[in-house]
């Protein structure tokens, strides 16, 4: 089995192919591109097969540890004009809009964040605990 093929069942991202893994001493970064042709507004259900352009930067993610090695999620997503909100590069399926985190990540960190703060423990990475707890993750 190739190592994309094994990190596309690990992973169990909906929706994506996995082009790229690559480890370092410390992390390990899977370079994916979603499976689907249309461009989806990530604040609403709009979608379009027109793209306004691409970043010339790559979106990242940090997912569930793998081991000693922190695991980085990381795509090249296109940018699409929503009638109603303007630009935004497209949404994905495996993270809420603007999040560094995904799904999974902050699910495991809302799970746990409760006996962690009893005990006074170092609190949840920034801008994960709040919006995963208004979303209901818990």
């Amino acid at each position: 089995m190739r190592v994309t093929a094994a990190f596309f069942r690990l992973l169990d991202l909906r929706g994506i192919w996995v082009r790229k893994v690559a480890f370092g001493p410390d992390r390990v970064v899977v370079t994916i591109v979603l499976r689907r042709k249309k461009l989806v507004c990530p604040k609403c259900s709009y979608s379009t097969m027109a793209r306004e352009n691409e970043q010339d930067h790559d979106s990242v993610w940090r997912h569930l540890d793998l081991g000693v090695w922190r695991l980085e999620v990381r795509a090249r997503l296109r940018r699409l004009r929503c009638p109603e909100h303007g630009v935004h590069v497209e949404g994905v399926p495996f993270a809420r809009d603007g999040a560094r985190f995904t799904r999974d990540f902050e699910n495991l960190v809302v799970r746990h964040e409760a006996p962690l703060d009893r005990v006074g423990c170092r609190s949840p990475p920034p801008g994960c605990r709040s919006s995963s707890v208004k979303r209901g993750a818990a």
